[in-house]
């Protein structure tokens, strides 16, 4: 999901955007946003105080050349895996649950493969802030390419048209399903109907969701589709990253970045009473979004003299994370049930993490080879399935809802799983196929975004041009020190 990747998160990898060619406003706007700070990080690139400023603060002086574009398509890949994942999980662990009840042991495994549906929404929020954090890893000022504006602008056009789309399908198909019922009963359609696709009709529970905000409540993260409360989270983390996790990490380092996102996520669960503390939308997941932006400061920050820029470092690392989380959770289950969800996900994210920057080693290393594991991602099928992830996510659920709802009552379990399986994963994969070319990548959409985005730029060019400049001298003294100068 969405990280969500760019056409540009679910999902984006170019590395270095090129601005946007925009008018003279909107060009001098992009000064405007870029105005604070300019440096460039430089200095002992092999430890990890050095360039990426990983435990330390990163050494920042003017100027400093630009770095080439790069697209680590293996993250395609690994987010499309993902997003077929999460249409598994709720194909067994939530619409099949009864019938692999009813299968036993062989149910119990089955059910047990649909497990780790909450990890793969991990991997989205760790992934995007890989990718999101590799343009100003890799800048020579450390900014954001194109200005504050511009990355807003970008996230904007990436998630909201496709997300809107999928938000009045799913609200249509809830208002279909009710007058259906109600004709039925021979009665109005009443919002205390069941539906299988809006649980809460309330002003709150709609409202919410066009405003971004469902995570709030527990109520409204499920009032329409349920899988949409993770890119709420991700669209308020894209809020903090540039304003608050961005400057935290050039003044104090990575680290510092880190534990600053773990706090934002952690106050309002500790402080806050059992239920009302938004731990049912995981506000730690800040936290796990900084580890993906540690990752891509890992991924180059060093130079080819280092240990750690080797891809085997990074194998190893990944590696033996996975082996220490999987040795807790079957070898001390008791243990591994008594952390709280953030721990497990903190600790999911460091091993997600060392992978990326292991694929983007992969791709960086100069004797151009490669790992069995990298090339499967990058095959042309994952390829192709990552390019549709964010549509995917979206859209699968109400899917695998209508699926269901036309399946015979009368197929025994494993029949019922099979075909649930088949039928809904390929309706999912084809609509949500359909749906992306349509409105994830639509042109017209985006257009629409940009032109909007152009206007704020000009309004908020016309106030700064307006505007006398902070601390500005009196004209004649201004004159005055020219002259002296």
């Amino acid at each position: 999901m969405s990280d969500s990747p760019d056409d540009d998160v679910p999902f984006e990898h170019t590395v270095a955007d090129k601005a946007p060619q925009t008018s003279s406003n909107a060009g001098r706007l992009v000064g405007l946003t870029n105005d604070l700070s300019r440096h460039t990080v430089v200095g002992d690139e092999g430890g990890l105080g050095g360039r990426g400023g990983f435990l330390g603060r990163p050494r920042l002086s003017a100027g400093g050349p630009k770095r080439p574009a790069l697209r680590l398509e293996a993250l395609d890949g690994l987010r499309g895996l993902a997003a077929l994942y999460v249409v598994y999980f709720h194909v067994i662990a939530v619409a099949s649950k009864p019938y692999t009840d009813a299968l036993g042991k062989v149910g119990h495994l089955i059910a047990r493969s649909a497990e780790h549906g909450h990890d793969a929404v991990v991997t989205f929020i760790v992934l995007s802030g890989f990718v999101l954090m590799l343009p100003a890893a890799r800048a020579a000022d450390g900014q954001l390419p194109g200005g504050l504006l511009d990355y807003f602008r970008r996230r904007v056009k990436r998630i909201i048209p496709a997300y809107y789309m999928a938000l009045l399908i799913v609200l249509v198909l809830g208002l279909a399903w009710a007058i259906a019922l109600g004709a039925r009963a021979g009665q109005t359609p009443t919002a205390d109907m069941p539906n299988p696709f809006v649980s809460d009709a309330s002003v709150g529970g709609i409202l919410s969701h066009f405003v971004l905000v469902q995570n709030f409540s527990r109520a409204w993260s499920i009032a329409l589709d349920s899988p949409m409360w993770s890119v709420a989270v991700e669209a308020q983390i894209y809020v903090l990253m540039p304003l608050i996790l961005l400057p935290v990490w050039r003044r104090f380092g990575m680290v510092a970045s880190i534990l600053v996102g773990l706090l934002i996520g952690m106050i309002p669960v500790f402080l806050l009473p059992r239920g009302t503390n938004f731990d049912t939308s995981c506000p730690w997941f800040v936290g796990v979004f900084a580890l993906g932006m540690a990752g891509a400061v890992c991924a180059q920050a060093f130079s080819d003299r280092s240990i750690f820029s080797h891809r085997r470092f990074w194998a190893g690392a990944a590696t033996l994370l996975l082996l220490g989380v999987l040795f807790i959770q079957v070898g001390r289950p008791h243990l591994w049930w008594r952390l709280g969800l953030w721990t497990k996900d903190m600790l999911n994210g460091c091993v997600i993490a060392a992978f990326l920057v292991f694929l983007a080693r992969c791709q960086l290393d100069a004797d151009g080879e490669t790992s069995t594991v990298s090339r499967i991602l990058r095959s042309k099928s994952l390829l192709v399935l990552g390019g549709f992830s964010y549509s995917l996510y979206l859209v699968h659920n109400p899917i695998i809802d209508l699926v269901e709802l036309f399946l015979p009552t009368h197929l025994r379990p494993a029949r019922h799983i099979l075909a649930l399986l088949v039928i809904g994963m390929a309706a999912s994969l084809i609509i949500a196929y359909l749906f992306s070319r349509a409105f994830e990548h639509n042109k017209v959409l985006g257009g629409w975004v940009d032109g909007l985005f152009e206007k704020v730029g000009h309004w908020l060019d016309a106030r700064r041009l307006h505007q006398p400049a902070p601390f500005a001298l009196p004209p004649d003294r201004e004159q005055a020190t020219i002259v002296n100068q």
